[in-house]
């Protein structure tokens, strides 16, 4: 990522004193004294995701009726989430934190892909940083509003959520994770912000498939688990190109995952000069390839060269698009130093809303350098023996 020029300011001062017989003497000069850089306003620009518009609304899976006495396992697209974003922390050796207030974003299931949703301010001083940080509260703002299926959230529900429409529609519930509060973007390379100039800082928001609920043997829906958040923040200092959105589940919708098979689901974040990171969501019939808690992600970025972040962790993973169109990336080994590696992963990029492609994975503990530069857009790795395959589709960008 390209950094901004650094010129911090140095203070030396001299002065000249009268002494006794009208003899003039210059004063020691005074120890050089550093200013405190002026902190610098930024913006931070929160953008819709993936739109449900585009997605294969018309081939969404036909839905079995739940099956007595049985739990069916669903995963939700919510209609809409909202999420108050507290604070921007940029790390490094000297971090620096801005507090922001009245920035409460909201994701929208049909508003078009990359539509600004807010724009909130922040500051940021000169100085070099190897990551970013955000952090926002863990109670979030849900709404659920699925007829087809029975869905509603309800906020005089014991569960949050009713199969019939509550009176007045569903309405915003509090969803509280119990973990998470913040997304940290680590940089390729340091990032050196001068003192005439901030990054400009884009978000995007992805919520397709990010809620698990369930219905009990007589139909009573609830949520299933809270230690996901309903809606995943993807920071960028080097502009926004496009998104993608693959499910084996050929929709964006809701979707039942006990009576239909568990889907492949994987998000792909482009900036202006290609994949810049991306996120496995759901590793259906891709288990072996992942770690038990069965979620992956990489960025356009080798290890050896990007900043070690705090905690050890630092951008890595080699995502890139290659000249035969084909994305490929390395999942490392759940730390965040990319000391060691679960996987090796490649598939073709699809073109157009429906394309299948197959996904081909290698579960591996080391895996090979890009040909040339940080990214496998060099080459993607050769897998002549995978551990899996799965096909997927693009179903929304």
């Amino acid at each position: 990522m390209r950094g901004f020029g650094l010129a911090l300011a140095a203070l030396a001062v001299a002065i000249t004193i009268g002494a006794c017989g009208g003899e003039k003497k210059e004063a020691a000069p005074t120890p050089t004294a550093t200013l405190t850089p002026t902190p610098l306003p930024a913006t931070a620009h929160f953008l819709n995701g993936p739109s449900s518009i585009s997605s294969l609304a018309a081939f969404a899976p036909v839905q079995p009726a739940a099956l007595g006495g049985v739990d069916v396992n669903w995963l939700l697209t919510p209609d809409k989430v909202r999420a108050a974003i507290t604070r921007v922390v940029f790390e490094g050796t000297t971090p620096w934190s801005s507090v922001i207030s009245g920035c409460t974003v909201e994701y929208d299931r049909v508003a078009p892909a990359l539509q600004e949703q807010l724009a909130c301010a922040f500051d940021v001083a000169p100085g070099t940083y190897t990551g970013l940080r955000l952090e926002f509260s863990t109670t979030y703002q849900v709404l659920v509003n699925d007829a087809a299926n029975g869905f509603y959230t309800d906020p005089a529900s014991a569960t949050k959520m009713s199969a019939t429409a509550p009176i007045g529609g569903a309405a915003f519930v509090d969803f509280t994770t119990s973990g998470g509060g913040n997304q940290t973007l680590y940089f390729q390379d340091a990032l050196v912000v001068g003192t005439g100039s901030a990054p400009s800082l884009s978000v995007v928001m992805h919520a397709l498939h990010s809620l698990h609920a369930k219905k009990d043997g007589v139909g009573i829906p609830s949520f299933r688990y809270f230690d996901y958040a309903p809606v995943t923040l993807f920071p960028s200092i080097s502009g926004v190109g496009r998104t993608a959105f693959y499910s084996s589940s050929l929709t964006t919708l809701n979707i039942d995952v006990t009576n239909n098979p568990a889907p492949a689901e994987l998000f792909f974040f482009y900036d202006s000069s290609g994949p810049n990171s991306m996120q496995v969501t759901y590793t259906g019939g891709l288990e072996t390839c992942f770690l038990p808690n069965g979620m992956g992600s990489a960025n356009a970025a080798d290890p050896a060269q990007s900043p070690v972040g705090n905690g050890g962790n630092r951008a890595g993973g080699y995502l890139g698009l290659d000249a035969t169109d084909t994305l490929c990336w390395a999942h490392g080994g759940g730390d965040g130093s990319y000391s060691s590696y679960v996987s090796l992963i490649r598939m073709p990029q699809a073109v157009n809303i429906g394309d299948a492609v197959t996904i081909t994975c290698l579960a591996a503990s080391t895996v090979p350098p890009p040909i040339s530069g940080a990214t496998y857009s060099s080459g993607c790795p050769v897998i002549s023996t995978p551990t899996a395959t799965r096909t997927t589709n693009l179903v929304a960008d």
